[in-house]
Order: C-alpha cells, then structure tokens, then sequence
C-alpha cells in the first residue's frame, strides 16, 4: 500500500467522527462477511429502521450466546426484517415475536415527541408472510399481556425495540428474570430515546449487571 493511500484511509475515519459518526472496516473474517451479506439481502427485501452497525452488533451477540441454553426473543417486530435477521443466525432456536401489529401504543410524557400513536404499523399477516418458513412464534397484544402462557420459557437472547418508556420498561421486568445465566438482552433507540434511557436508568438501579453503549442507537448487558 503506498503512503498516500495509507494516509487517505487513516483519514476518512477522522473526517467522519468530525460529523459525528463512526466508519469501521468490518470485512476480515469469514463470520463478518457472512453477516454483512445478510444484511445486505434483508435490506433489499425490507424496510428496516436499524443502521448497519446496529444489525451487525445484533448478529454478532446471537452468534454469542450459541451455548447459552433458551430460546430468543424481540419485543417491537416492526417489518420484520431484524427477526428474519435473528433467526437466520440462528435456525435452530425458537424466536418469540412480540408486537401490537397496530402501531406503537400512546407515548407518556417520558417519551420523546417524535414518537406517535400507530407508528411503524405492520399487520400481522403481512409480517407473517415475510417470515413464513422461519421458526418463529407470533405473540400478538400490547406487552406484557402477550406473554400469557408461556411465563416458564427462559431466554438466551432478546432484543427490545420497543421505542417507549413503558414499554421498554415491561421488557426488561418481564425478560430479566427469564434470561439464563450468560444471557444478552440489546436494546435500540438508547440514547436516542429519553424514555428508554430513563427505564434502563430505573431499572438496574441495584443490579448487579453493568449496562453498556454501544456504536449506534444501542445499548446491552449479559445475565450474571
């Protein structure tokens, strides 16, 4: 590689985090190429709200948590595009998808106001469709009380994108103690959501478990 070209690609990182973002090179296993690519094709077929660092660190933290024992789970489906996305990497776990398939419910005054009633209205068919052949289960209602019947499951991984403070806020009381030891739980619009920061802020108050940022709109903590 000759010093001018070294210099350019040192550079162009720099000139991003000057704008605010983060450029990454994310191409030097075969596992990370995989993941892009299914990106990529999900992307061409869907609509999906999350950047491309998102869905990698969510693929990568499924691929994590291959010997922990449980099922996996999303609360907020929205087109579907990240469960396919789930559960391609990971076929053989049973996905629970939890979703009003009517839209998000009434933001509270913890929200933030680019939130509305109704947004990101999906229709269950139309969601199952999409996802016909994927080991999945529906779980239609406003959460928790979707979860009726099945309170005995315990999960290895979830993922909440449930935009809301109360919402998000259920996710965590009903999943934490449902997530097996070694267990990760992700969740989006951290920091992009006052109502979100202030469940996850509520919630660990004396938790044992550190809960962590990630690149993005992300945020995670793993089960002690």
């Amino acid at each position: 590689m000759k010093i001018s070209e070294w210099r350019l690609l040192r550079a162009v990182p720099l000139l991003f985090a000057r704008m605010g973002m983060m450029l990454s090179k994310y191409w030097d296993s075969p596992r990370r190429r995989e993941r892009v690519k299914l990106l990529l094709k999900i992307r061409s077929q869907r609509d999906m709200l999350l950047l491309p660092c998102e869905a990698c660190q969510i693929m990568s933290l499924v691929d994590a948590v291959k010997n922990v024992p449980g099922d996996m789970a999303e609360l907020g489906v929205a087109s579907g595009a990240s469960a396919k996305m789930i559960s391609a990497r990971a076929p053989e776990r049973t996905l629970h998808l939890f979703d009003t398939f009517e839209g998000l419910p009434d933001p509270s005054e913890q929200d933030s106001s680019r939130f509305n009633n109704k947004q990101y209205r999906y229709t269950l068919d139309e969601v199952q469709e999409y996802l016909k052949g994927a080991n999945v289960i529906f779980h239609k209602g406003l959460f928790p009380n979707s979860t009726k019947g099945i309170s005995g499951i315990q999960f290895a991984f979830v993922h909440l994108d449930a935009d809301l403070y109360e919402s998000t806020k259920a996710g965590l009381e009903w999943f934490y103690p449902r997530l097996n030891k070694g267990g990760i739980l992700i969740s989006h619009d951290y920091d992009t959501s006052a109502g979100v920061n202030q469940a996850f802020e509520e919630f660990f108050t004396g938790k044992p478990e550190p809960y962590f940022d990630l690149v993005g709109s992300q945020c995670m903590f793993v089960k002690m």
